[in-house]
């Protein structure tokens, strides 16, 4: 067992134990997981439950009524999103059910798709935790692919209402909903408002109260909405509701472009492999060098929508070991001289592990040559190279 996951499994442990009433540790399917050396779990078939079925199932979906919190240990190496619903019986808790989201979501609210290594989101960061404590409307710009509903689901997960559901509406999504939503309790994330027909732009005026309207008065939500960035030139242009664009900027986050943070890129490309490594079942160990550098000087038009494309794509055709710049999607056209330079400055132990997992035949040579892109030859003469090297070098 790997050190992180036995900081998990011990963080686990401690809430069990901390508990005044037997628990059972679920997984995703409602299925009884690991737990420690207390007598649990609880044979679920045990618990006093007629409706079992649907208290696991409310559990699975995430409905409002379980309990979340977040759980960090000592060393801040372990962390996730803990929920909980309590079993009762005559309206005495008799158990609870727990579900465990390792690494859903940082200490400090940030998603692993959301990395912070520049300055810029450093201090985005900073004023999303100032914003969460707030209930006025938020108005997150940015350019497609930046992350803006992360951003969004992460102010509300810092929030006090963090237990109350996040509520998505798109531009597709009929006025009706809109408003029958607006009178619950909730996080109601208006996604790419800019793109919003007239009488979904109308109903969420009337919620608002803006352009002379009362408002509703029952309304019980709080809109967190998103825009591309053009927004204040389309309400210049009367392409977007003077009134309404007023109203939903007092509070604005703008989300810088990929381009304008590179040195984001890796940290969120090594997350995004992460989460495919995963979903894959490969024993990837990570980017190649030359791979990386591909990686950092792409122009990603698409922020981190793209990246995640890439790294799926890669994922995939990757056999195992260190993805190479070979199976980065972006190498499917006809190399340049700086990429076929890349190609040939790959390790010899690079190459060796990557035979490993064909073999050591001619035609294994020839297999893993062509997956880094070079002919035979080169292979043999790269390795060749290598182990001509004095010891140490």
């Amino acid at each position: 067992m790997d050190e992180s996951r036995q900081l998990e499994i011990d963080l686990l442990c401690g809430v069990i134990d901390a508990l005044p009433c037997p628990a059972a540790l679920l997984n995703r399917n409602g299925q009884p997981a690991y737990v420690g050396s207390r007598p649990c779990p609880v044979d679920l078939d045990s618990l006093p439950l007629e409706d079992r079925e649907d208290v696991i199932g409310v559990l699975v979906t995430g409905e409002p009524s379980v309990s979340r919190t977040l759980l960090e240990d000592s060393t801040g190496s372990a962390w996730g999103l803990l929920e909980l619903y309590p079993v009762k019986t005559d309206g005495q808790i008799v158990g609870a059910l727990l579900m465990f989201h390792p690494e859903e979501r940082a200490p400090d609210g940030r998603s692993d798709a959301l990395p912070a290594q520049s300055e810029a989101i450093s201090a985005l960061w900073i004023r999303i935790r100032s914003l969460s404590v707030l209930s006025s409307p938020v108005l997150f710009l940015g350019e497609d692919g930046v992350g803006k509903y992360g951003f969004a689901r992460a102010m509300h997960d810092l929030s006090a209402a963090k237990n109350l559901p996040f509520v998505e509406i798109g531009p597709q999504s009929p006025p009706g909903e809109l408003r029958e939503r607006a009178v619950s309790p909730c996080a109601l994330f208006a996604r790419r408002i800019d793109r919003w027909p007239a009488e979904l732009l109308d109903a969420l005026a009337d919620i608002l109260g803006v352009e002379g309207r009362r408002g509703n008065a029952s309304a019980d939500c709080r809109i967190l909405a998103s825009s591309g960035p053009e927004l204040a030139k389309q309400a210049m242009d009367g392409r977007f509701p003077g009134a309404l664009y007023k109203r939903l900027s007092h509070l604005t986050v703008y989300i810088p472009a990929l381009r304008e943070r590179p040195g984001d890129i890796l940290s969120a490309a090594g997350a995004m492999l992460e989460a495919e490594r995963l979903r894959t079942g490969k024993t990837i160990s990570g980017f190649s060098e030359p791979a990386a550098e591909v990686l950092a000087g792409l122009p990603l038009p698409g922020n981190l929508r793209e990246l995640a494309g890439i790294i799926a794509a890669a994922a995939d055709v990757c056999p195992g070991g260190s993805v190479l710049p070979s199976h980065l999607p972006v190498h499917s056209q006809a190399p340049t001289e700086s990429l076929r330079q890349l190609r040939q400055d790959y390790t010899v132990e690079q190459i060796l592990n990557l035979l490993e997992i064909y073999g050591d035949s001619v035609d294994a040579k020839r297999r893993a040559a062509d997956e880094l892109g070079i002919g035979l030859s080169t292979l043999y003469r790269i390795v060749s190279r290598g182990r001509k090297k004095p010891p140490g070098q």
